[in-house]
């Protein structure tokens, strides 16, 4: 049964063509800080149960991912990089033909770096989010948030959530 106060921040997005998963799963800059603007003028954070009933499908989901993905990294010419790292890895998979780029080519990739690096700035405190609306959401349920990361750390046998370094 869905939480009426989570069905109540979709509906807040929906009527403002936001949908849920582009939030969760894609992080699109233009559509984050739309739906984040929405949140902290209207949304209601919703009860633990709710909050858990979330992280019990997201941690299904990571432990999914990681189980395809940490197989597909080991086949070779398969690269999983952490979300930070994409520009990085973007650079170093198209060094070796960089020379051959047209100026274009190379400009737009330079800038599609150079973007990326300015729009993620990983967070120091993982319960401080980017609006007052998350950061009070995360604040509230830091212990559910905790509990889930690690039950997904300690689900993943291969060591890929290990962000040890």
């Amino acid at each position: 049964m869905q939480d009426p106060m989570r069905c109540q921040n979709k509906e807040i997005l929906a009527a403002n063509d936001i949908r849920f998963e582009k939030i969760v799963y894609l992080h699109e800059p233009a559509v984050l800080s739309r739906a984040y603007a929405l949140l902290d003028e209207a949304a209601v954070i919703p009860d633990a149960e709710a909050v858990a009933m979330f992280l019990s499908e997201q941690q299904e989901y990571l432990t999914g991912f990681a189980r395809k993905w940490a197989v597909a990294a080991e086949m070779p010419r398969t690269y999983v990089v952490p979300y930070d790292k994409t520009p990085l890895a973007i650079e170093a998979c198209l060094a070796p033909i960089r020379e051959a780029m047209s100026a274009d080519q190379r400009a737009r990739l330079d800038d599609y770096t150079a973007g990326w690096r300015k729009s993620f700035q990983p967070r120091q405190d993982p319960f401080r989010g980017p609006t007052p609306y998350l950061s009070s959401l995360l604040e509230r349920h830091s212990a559910l948030f905790r509990a889930t990361a690690d039950a997904v750390r300690d689900a993943d046998g291969r060591g890929f959530f290990d962000l040890s370094g």
